[in-house]
């Protein structure tokens, strides 16, 4: 495919690490993989949100690239983190459940419920984006559609018959339908009404050779874009999930693990490469890497991407116009770029 030549312009700051002190120095938390990232609108503030295999939740401030709050909440993991509304976290946790906290004080919310249990860890939160507003999680093989955020909430579910869930993704031109990616390298669209359970739109099985970790939806809702274990890149019709591009090998034939969405036509993705790479939608030609996020290394060893987040909008305490983007790597580090307009 054609290789485009233009660039970002990107204004690289110091990377932090989870659980490190502004000098860099190591301290509990550092080597633990990032597992989940998120941005969390505050009236008149904002934050990064990130979480660690080492059970760390922290709120960093995406300008001083300072952690703000932390908390450990060990022997439990977030595998997942999603912003729900105004100052509250939504954490999807290996204990099987959802708790909210409240930022930046990171305290538990007293309105919120546990939304749970689930089958297994939480490893993904979505909100349909439509009227129901309704938050969808996964544990095992179940996608629930949970029927509010009160504690005593019922969810309706689905179950699938083969393969955990890995991935969740709104996409769909209203907003009311859910893709989900598969250990079992299924890719699947469900819709989610204001009530009732999801229900599967389509489905295809095995559509990668390996897990399905990362999805996105682009093209105003017309596509989904998967990233697998197999190291491919793939983007579907979300009606129908016929294969319209593929990329095999896109990082360097290692996994893809996390896809974050650049603009309406254009996707990041982060790989087992240590490598932050752009491609154009929807053919998938490849676009060049992002300089200032890898590769990542470590003592010689590449450092894997395990988490990306673009915030395209305005932060109020930084200005009229401060967008970054985010990758969090498998030890523990956390790197923040800023970009401007023609990124």
């Amino acid at each position: 495919p054609r290789l485009l030549t233009r660039h970002a312009r990107l204004r690289i700051h110091r990377k932090v690490c989870a659980g490190s002190s502004s000098s860099g120095s190591s301290s509990a938390g550092k080597g633990a993989a990032v597992t989940a990232l998120a941005h969390v609108p505050v009236p008149g503030d904002n934050f990064l949100a990130y979480a660690n295999l080492s059970g760390t939740i922290a709120l960093l401030d995406p300008a001083t690239k300072l952690v703000r709050q932390e908390i450990n909440v060990a022997p439990d993991v977030a595998f997942s983190l999603h912003a729900d509304e105004a100052h509250v976290l939504l954490c999807g946790l290996a204990s099987k459940y959802v708790v909210a906290r409240d930022v930046p004080s990171l305290d538990a919310n007293a309105t919120f419920g546990k939304l749970g249990p689930h089958t297994g860890w939480v490893r993904a939160l979505a909100t349909i984006e439509n009227d129901a507003n309704r938050l969808v999680s996964c544990g095992c093989n179940f996608v629930k559609a949970w029927r509010g955020r009160g504690a005593n909430n019922a969810s309706d579910d689905v179950r699938l018959f083969t393969g955990d869930v890995l991935a969740l993704a709104p996409v769909g031109r209203n907003g009311d339908v859910i893709a989900s990616g598969g250990a079992d390298g299924s890719v699947r669209t469900f819709r989610v009404d204001s009530k009732g359970p999801p229900l599967e739109i389509a489905a295809v099985e095995r559509a990668h050779a390996g897990r399905v970790p990362a999805l996105v939806g682009a093209l105003n809702g017309e596509v989904v874009v998967s990233g697998g274990y197999d190291g491919a890149l793939q983007v579907r019709g979300t009606d129908r999930l016929e294969l319209i591009a593929i990329a095999e090998g896109a990082h360097e034939q290692k996994q893809v693990l996390c896809l974050a969405l650049k603009s309406n036509d254009e996707v990041w993705s982060g790989g087992a490469d240590g490598v932050v790479r752009r491609w154009k939608l929807p053919s998938l030609a490849p676009c060049g890497r992002v300089a200032a996020l890898g590769p990542a290394e470590d003592d010689d060893d590449v450092i894997a991407v395990r988490a990306l987040l673009i915030h395209h909008g305005t932060t109020n305490s930084l200005g009229d116009d401060f967008r970054y983007v985010a990758a969090g790597y498998a030890n523990g580090c956390v790197k923040v770029v800023d970009m401007d307009d023609e990124c």
